[in-house]
């Protein structure tokens, strides 16, 4: 499998790949525009021969994670490109009366009715064959090489949400803007042996409930590939939870991240890499720049005649595969 998160500037686009039985597969998690109206992940598909998703999940609602996800519903539309299956966290419910409870500008509501709206059609069209609503337990069986297991937001992650913003988003703007990360996915995607987790904007207390609910999808389980939550921010860091899972040789932990918001933090970078993961960023900026020097500093102690750039240097769409057993980023 190759687990290839996009540079979309501060937000989230990652696509999966593998093959099973001769046949090249591609999954998709989370679809941002870069700038005003780049979208790497269409532009990706664009150049690849894929006809077929095997399944697009949108994280959140959180514009960030969804904004070029209309864009994406619209080449599949006309490009005849089935997705086997689309997967959210928020409940399906009376379009923009429903909506308005996840977002908090008129602009993010009507797109994210919009979305929905297209994706009903294409469902009637036989473009999309089914919908769900990913909650902790929920498990999907991809293929017979691989399965997404929902791991957050728990019911009372949803709970905690409603009690926040009272029912009425368009009231309260800024809880619901806060709030709406209570409802991110946390998923475990398995492929062979190999081990994903990918958190979105996963909040610290769904992490420790997670981890309390269902110990058993953590425990002795190697994460090849961790990506580190809202985009490396220091508010949705769980400490005790990574050190947790974090008792493996080879690790790897990548922030989404971009400009505009400070992410992502340093004392994050240094936790886990204290911890002992490989640490990568999409762009070289906030706390990525001065955790890139210390650790450039550390390598030219031990060599100081290395004139290479080492890979945590590099910004841009930031790739892991599977080589000789491991999980690496690709070169």
């Amino acid at each position: 499998m190759k687990v290839t998160f996009k540079d979309v500037g501060q937000g989230d686009s990652i696509i999966l790949e593998w093959n099973s039985d001769g046949i090249d597969k591609i999954g998709i998690v989370d679809c941002n525009i870069r700038g005003k109206t780049d979208n790497p992940v269409v532009s990706y598909l664009q150049n690849s021969n894929y006809k077929v998703i095997e399944f697009l999940i949108i994280s959140h609602p959180h514009s960030d994670h969804y904004s070029g996800i209309l864009d994406l519903l619209n080449y599949s539309e006309q490009n005849e490109v089935e997705i086997r299956r689309i997967a959210s966290t928020f409940m399906l419910g009376d379009l923009k009366d429903y909506f308005k409870y996840f977002e908090i500008t008129p602009t993010d509501t009507e797109l994210l009715t919009s979305i929905r709206v297209k994706w009903v059609d294409m469902i009637k069209k036989g473009l999309i064959g089914r919908e769900e609503t990913l909650l902790d337990g929920k498990q999907m069986q991809i293929d017979k090489e691989v399965t997404i297991v929902s791991l957050a937001p728990s019911m009372q992650d949803v709970r905690d949400y409603q009690k926040i913003v009272k029912l009425d988003a368009k009231v309260n703007v800024k809880e619901a803007s806060r709030a709406a990360n209570l409802l991110s996915t946390l998923l475990k995607v398995t492929y062979q042996s190999y081990n994903y987790l990918l958190t979105s904007d996963t909040e610290k207390v769904s992490f420790l409930r997670a981890f309390d609910n269902e110990p058993h999808h953590f425990s002795g389980v190697n994460f090849h590939v961790c990506q580190i939550p809202h985009h490396g921010s220091k508010k949705n860091h769980a400490p005790d939870f990574w050190k947790n899972i974090g008792n493996f040789k080879i690790q790897n932990a990548i922030a989404s991240a971009g400009k505009g918001y400070g992410h992502p933090s340093i004392t994050v970078l240094k936790a886990f890499y204290d911890t002992g993961y490989e640490v990568y960023c999409t762009n070289i900026l906030n706390g990525m720049t001065d955790f890139a020097k210390i650790l450039l500093a550390r390598q030219k102690a031990l060599d100081p005649f290395s004139k290479s750039a080492p890979e945590y240097m590099k910004a841009n769409d930031r790739s892991f595969i599977v080589d000789g057993g491991n999980v690496v980023l690709e070169k």
